[in-house]
């Protein structure tokens, strides 16, 4: 059996993540967040975006752009790799919480890997813009 190269080591690092976050766990990742990672939110989400390297500041905007969803999940639908990147192109499920308004979307996410670890992620929710701000032609 062949070893696995660096771009499939990097989907297999990344899939336990989607697997929890496709059951609406958010909890599972850091596991495979290296030391200085840092996280991102596209300008499509204006009341969250930005780059942040503070794991609390992070956790903070992920928890207010969850607040008003009663449930919201994230599951990958492909995974595709450009050197040290891995686009993975998303659906995003959600349940409005009091107007039980439901959301099923695309979206993507970019990130950096190194040696199996993430050094970034970046959000989008135009799966077009994910794949140029990683280099790849728009789908």
């Amino acid at each position: 059996m062949s070893e696995p190269n660096e771009s499939q080591r990097n989907i297999e690092a990344l899939r336990p993540v989607y697997e929890a976050w496709g059951r609406g766990d958010w909890a599972v990742g850091p596991e495979v967040y290296g030391p200085r990672m840092t996280w991102g939110w596209s300008d499509e989400f204006p009341e969250i975006h930005g780059t942040y390297s503070d794991p609390a500041v992070a956790s903070d905007r992920l928890r207010r752009w969850l607040s008003p969803w009663e449930h919201w999940r994230v599951e990958a639908e492909e995974y595709v790799t450009i050197q040290n990147r891995v686009v993975v192109l998303a659906r995003y499920h959600g349940r409005g919480k009091g107007s039980g308004a439901e959301v099923n979307v695309t979206g993507a996410h970019v990130w950096v890997m190194r040696d199996g670890e993430a050094e970034s992620l970046m959000v989008y929710s135009d799966r077009d813009k994910a794949l140029v701000a990683a280099g790849l032609p728009p789908g």
